[in-house]
């Protein structure tokens, strides 16, 4: 899928589900198989509440325990990426 293909699916999807479900193609299209968004009304330091999440059925465990955990409000890395709010890639 092309991004443009990509664009034009995220502009017509009508639910949350849609785009997940856009999300998911698109970054099978690159080999993605495992991966979580995370989505934070503010700053993730200054204690500000989650708005948005998902996670790949591979990463569901893992990711909803880093969030239990509070790992994202001690990460220096997503502190670093959310001042250029820019997506943040682990390879793991």
């Amino acid at each position: 899928m092309d991004l443009l293909t990509f664009e034009s699916q995220l502009k017509k999807a009508d639910s949350l589900l849609k785009v997940e479900s856009v999300l998911v193609t698109y970054l099978a299209a690159f080999g993605f198989s495992a991966f979580a968004f995370t989505l934070y009304a503010g700053h993730v330091k200054t204690g500000q509440k989650i708005r948005y999440d998902y996670a790949s059925p591979a990463l569901k465990t893992w990711h909803a325990y880093y969030l239990e955990q509070g790992y994202a409000d001690i990460d220096r890395t997503l502190e670093q990426n959310s001042q250029h709010h820019l997506p943040l890639y682990w390879d793991v």
